[in-house]
């Protein structure tokens, strides 16, 4: 294994302390009273004077979260959260990635910040989505839809696939919800090749 190889492996939190280098915009947050390693940077406001815009912390078990704005993270780019960190490269990119989200608001509604508002929704809903209660199935229907709009690829769920094909065969509207642009449905053809398996 080369030095350098061997320099960037991160076995205990000790490791991620003592090897990541802080350089601005970030600043470690110095806490005594839990066991983990946290970054963030801060954003001048005139109303509320500096606060956390973004934050990464690893815990004693090398698991990375990421913040912005006090929204947790559940993905950023290729990476899912929480992360399993072994290495300060990982480290790195994915406070490269944080520090150049763009999260101030303006009138153009970018990307970044389209993808992170729908993330604080998801993460409001599901707390509610396990609850059962009267509107339960729309909850599910919202957070199946919006999780569906973070995704490249659509990945849907088994209830949401014996949805679209009770649509199909029962009901015959699946055309008709697919064309509305309303909402992500899989096409007939995936349904199909699902129901021909049953």
């Amino acid at each position: 294994m080369r030095e350098t190889e061997k320099n960037d492996i991160c076995v205990t939190l000790e490791d991620v302390k003592l090897k990541v280098q802080i350089e601005k915009p970030w600043q470690v947050v110095d806490n005594d009273t839990t066991n983990d390693f946290t970054t963030c940077t801060l954003q001048k406001s005139r109303d509320a004077g500096a606060f956390v815009e973004k934050c990464s912390t690893i815990d004693e078990n090398l698991m990375l979260t990421c913040y912005v704005q006090s929204v947790k993270l559940s993905s950023l780019e290729n990476f899912q959260f929480p992360l399993k960190v072994n290495s300060l490269c990982t480290i790195e990119a994915v406070r490269d990635l944080l520090a150049n989200m763009q999260t101030s608001s303006c009138t153009n509604f970018s990307d970044s910040q389209f993808t992170l508002t729908l993330q604080l929704v998801l993460s409001m809903l599901i707390p509610l989505k396990s609850r059962s209660f009267k509107f339960h199935g729309v909850i599910w229907f919202i957070y199946e839809q919006m999780r569906l709009i973070t995704q490249s690829v659509y990945n849907y769920s088994y209830n949401f696939l014996f949805f679209a094909s009770f649509l199909q065969h029962f009901a015959k509207r699946l055309p008709f919800f697919r064309t509305s642009d309303n909402c992500l449905l899989p096409c007939y053809n995936t349904i199909r090749k699902i129901t021909l398996t049953i």
